[in-house]
């Protein structure tokens, strides 16, 4: 609780100085000095993503419960303004082969602003590429609520490649290593 407690007032004082700054959004996330880390999920990092998975509505593509089985990257971020902390996951169900598929996308809301869908879907599409993928796919319910985690997965290149009822796959070919955005600072720990 304390921590959400710091993170709304750190929330709070980056508006104020975005509402101060003039200068385009990207001149702002570089002035805010943003920091990410990308890593392969924990043992004890459990509690924080099921709670990403069920909290979050606006930036989680399926709306389900954190998957079991495969692989979770989970995303971290810092700036001038504190810490945040474990911000994202990304469960992968077939990490291997490829193509790789993405369950579950989840940001935190205090997060999904500042760009955190694209870093986190970069950092999957590096490790697979890494590993010999050639396309990475994400599936998304859609819903009302969640536009911005599309809006997220178009900004990181992905399109709309196909749809079964409710769900859509969005689909992001891997010939090339997709690079970060330039106004932020990313640490790949794999």
């Amino acid at each position: 609780a304390r921590s959400r407690v710091d993170s709304y007032r750190q929330r709070e004082r980056r508006r104020a100085a975005r509402s101060a700054f003039d200068g385009s959004e990207e001149d702002f996330l570089r002035w805010c000095e943003l920091r990410a880390t990308l890593r392969p999920a924990a043992t004890g990092d459990r509690d924080r993503l099921v709670e990403l998975a069920l909290r979050t509505t606006q930036y989680n593509s399926t709306g389900a419960e954190l998957p079991a089985g495969g692989e979770a990257v989970v995303l971290s971020l810092a700036d001038r303004f504190g810490d945040d902390g474990l911000v994202g996951v990304a469960a992968v169900s077939t990490p291997d082969g490829p193509e790789w598929t993405v369950d579950l996308v989840a940001v935190s809301c205090r997060a999904g602003g500042r760009g955190a869908v694209p870093v986190l879907l970069t950092g999957v599409a590096r490790l697979a590429r890494s590993r010999g993928a050639q396309r990475l796919s994400v599936r998304c319910r859609l819903t009302e609520r969640n536009v911005p985690i599309r809006l997220g997965l178009k900004q990181a290149g992905f399109a709309a490649a196909g749809r079964t009822g409710d769900v859509a796959a969005y689909t992001l070919d891997l010939a090339d290593v997709p690079a970060y955005p330039r106004w932020i600072t990313v640490t790949e720990q794999r």
